[in-house]
């Protein structure tokens, strides 16, 4: 791994969580402002041309929702893969996920142009358009469908470099776009008045803008994966990953494309006016949204990096900085929303009927806003870290499962009031669900928890029954011990007051010992032998490692020798050659001498070697029975008897203060560990 790519691991798994959450979210959230920005400028400058042009672009929306819910499938199936086998650093696999998801996607894009350009009409038709909307969703439409590769491939390359964590890079490409789309709004619509086509034309140019920037920075090797077509991998195993670890984000765009349409069908029963204040309103709150999405994918990289790493406690740690930051972040535009909204609605579209059905549903949009980071931190965690299912569903339930339904009934129940507030309504049930089923799962966990702590129990009972019979053993053995310990201690000192240094000393008194204690005689004995062999094999270690010296330095010289006569008689003139070949002879053998020498050296090196560990391990053995002989004999003395009946103890109360922890750790009561042990 280069210097670069191992920098770049050590600060994803090892840099603060949440410091990295928000240099890598910072970024995410200004590309999606940006983003966001510009699809506000269309409406803004469309909104000149009147309230059929406006409600266009809302019914439009619902195709960009199509296009950003394939390019998301691509981007966060594969950039999830890729981040976690960065983590793993797997680079090589990281790559075929990347190239495919790439080209899949530039593919998917063509697809949507051909088909959406041959059946345009119904196409628009289907996204809720009315027959006074239908001539200016055509317009803008038109030049959608042909920045359709640009839009779906640049979010591909968006969120792959979010996943590398080069957010930074992602921003330039996304706001590069955004402000390019606004200044060509008001160069086509106010210079050139272009009308709503000029408004569509510059979002395809600013896509295309924002495809090769993005672009530019694989090509120029800034990132560790690559759109090389070696990588590719058409195959069932790669693509199916893909798109099943994309399939949240399918489902969330997806639906959210089904919901503008609904919306859009349900807001047309009362009017153009209805129809362009919900497109207002949805870009704003959308906006907003941004603010919150984007914080929670900078978390996504975090969460995908440090999974594959293993290290799952930065995960966690990230998910609640996310969610407690991203609430705040939010709650703050959400306010200020709500009590702007007149005017911002009015910004858009000064028309009264537009402003009155604009101003409840914005309020009631930003209301909601507050539930939403939970569902999102949810849904990208399980969605980075693999979890493909659980994500699935949970993104579904804001802008689908929740939503769809209950606009259908808000709408029959309340009129324009339930269209108003269905998407608030449908952001608390989907908090509401979450909530209920996060209580549910750690009511589960605590079972499990105080089933497992319930066998702790009963472990801690079998640790405990046992010490104490061994501590009864030992206490036993230790007691006999003292006792034969008293009645020899005596006897014992007796045959340990002569010096048994000196040999003719120990043989008189081992004739003079009693008999009783000839054998610990015998030891003592053998052990000033095995000793005295120890030093007489050091004494031999030593001289065999002089001659291998020796050895060495006539084998050093005997080479130099050699090397001398060989380079006479390369070089020595001819009349003098036979002599330089005698020295260079004379010198070989010489060679050959001072190799053998050094071998018979370093043979008895080894052998000394070999004699002196003998001699240790003898002298070891030796030791090791007078030491036990001693033992037995009664050396042990009554602080000895003591010392060993505290250690004891010690051990003992340390076990039981270690279970003890153990069970409190596992969740029980000071009470029930108490109740469990009586």
């Amino acid at each position: 791994m280069s210097r670069e790519k191992q920098s770049q691991y050590d600060r994803m798994t090892g840099q603060p969580v949440e410091k990295l959450i928000l240099e890598l979210g910072l970024p995410t959230t200004i590309s999606m402002l940006v983003t966001n920005l510009y699809n506000m400028a269309d409406t803004y400058f469309v909104g000149t041309l009147g309230t059929s042009a406006s409600g266009a672009t809302g019914v439009v929306f619902g195709l960009m929702a199509i296009l950003q819910a394939l390019g998301f499938m691509f981007g966060h199936g594969a950039g999830s893969i890729i981040s976690r086998r960065l983590g793993a650093r797997e680079v090589e696999d990281a790559r075929r996920y990347s190239a495919t998801s790439f080209y899949a996607a530039l593919i998917s894009g063509m697809l949507v142009l051909v088909l959406g350009m041959c059946f345009l009409t119904p196409l628009v038709r289907l996204l809720g358009s009315t027959d006074t909307i239908l001539p200016f969703a055509r317009g803008y439409a038109f030049y959608i469908l042909l920045a359709a590769p640009a839009m779906v491939s640049s979010c591909v390359m968006n969120n792959i470099l979010r996943y590398e964590g080069r957010a930074f890079f992602a921003m330039i490409g996304l706001t590069s776009g955004g402000f390019l789309n606004i200044f060509l709004d008001a160069y086509f619509l106010r210079v050139l008045h272009m009308g709503i086509e000029g408004a569509g034309l510059a979002t395809a140019i600013s896509q295309y803008l924002s495809f090769g920037i993005l672009l530019s920075m694989f090509l120029r090797k800034k990132t560790q994966t690559t759109f090389e077509i070696r990588y590719i991998s058409f195959t069932v195993k790669t693509l199916g990953e893909i798109v099943t670890t994309g399939l949240p984000s399918l489902a969330r765009q997806g639906l959210a494309s089904i919901s503008t349409m609904v919306l859009n069908h349900t807001a047309g029963v009362y009017g153009d006016a209805a129809i362009a204040a919900m497109s207002i309103v949805n870009r704003i709150s959308m906006f907003i949204f941004s603010v919150g999405l984007g914080i929670g994918q900078g978390f996504q990289p975090v969460a995908g990096f440090n999974y594959g790493a293993g290290k799952f406690s930065r995960v966690r740690k990230g998910f609640y900085f996310t969610w407690i930051f991203g609430t705040v972040m939010l709650g703050v535009f959400a306010m200020v929303g709500f009590f702007t909204a007149g005017t911002v609605v009015a910004w858009f579209r000064n028309d009264p009927q537009v402003i009155a059905i604009g101003i409840p549903a914005m309020r009631a949009q930003c209301l909601a806003l507050f539930f939403v980071p939970f569902s999102v931190c949810n849904n990208m965690m399980f969605q980075s870290i693999g979890y493909k299912l659980n994500a699935t569903f949970l993104s579904t339930l804001r802008n689908g499962l929740c939503f769809i339904p209950l606009i259908l009934i808000m709408q029959y129940a309340f009129g324009i009031a339930g269209v108003q507030y269905a998407q608030a309504a449908a952001d608390e049930a989907a908090k509401t669900y979450q909530s209920v089923k996060q209580k549910l799962e750690e009511n589960e966990q605590a079972k499990s928890e105080l089933e497992q702590a319930k066998k702790n129990v009963t472990v801690a009972d079998d640790v405990c029954s046992k010490a104490q019979t061994e501590y009864d053993a030992l206490v036993q053995a230790w007691k006999e011990k003292q006792a034969e310990a008293a009645a020899l201690n005596e006897k014992l000192k007796a045959a340990q007051s002569c010096d048994w240094e000196n040999g003719d000393e120990f043989d008189a008194a081992l004739e003079q010992s009693d008999e009783r204690f000839s054998d610990l005689n015998k030891l003592i004995r053998t052990y000033i032998q095995a000793k005295e062999a120890e030093t007489a094999a050091a004494q031999d270690l030593q001289e065999a490692k002089k001659a291998v010296q020796n050895a060495d330095t006539a084998k050093a010289a005997a080479e130099q020798k050699k090397a001398a006569a060989k380079e006479a008689v390369e070089h020595g003139f001819s009349e003098n050659k036979t002599q330089f070949e005698s020295e260079l002879q004379a010198a070989n053998d010489e060679e050959s001498a001072a190799q053998s020498k050094k071998e018979d050296a370093d043979a008895a090196l080894k052998d000394a070697q070999a004699k002196k560990t003998a001699a240790e391990t003898e002298r070891s053995k030796a030791q090791k029975k007078y030491d036990e002989a001693i033992y037995k004999n009664g050396e042990l003395t009554q602080a000895d008897v003591d010392q060993a009946n505290t250690n004891a103890e010690e051990a003992k109360k340390a076990e039981a203060e270690s279970v003890l922890k153990k069970l409190l750790a596992g969740g029980m009561s000071a009470d029930e560990i108490l109740a469990k042990l009586k």
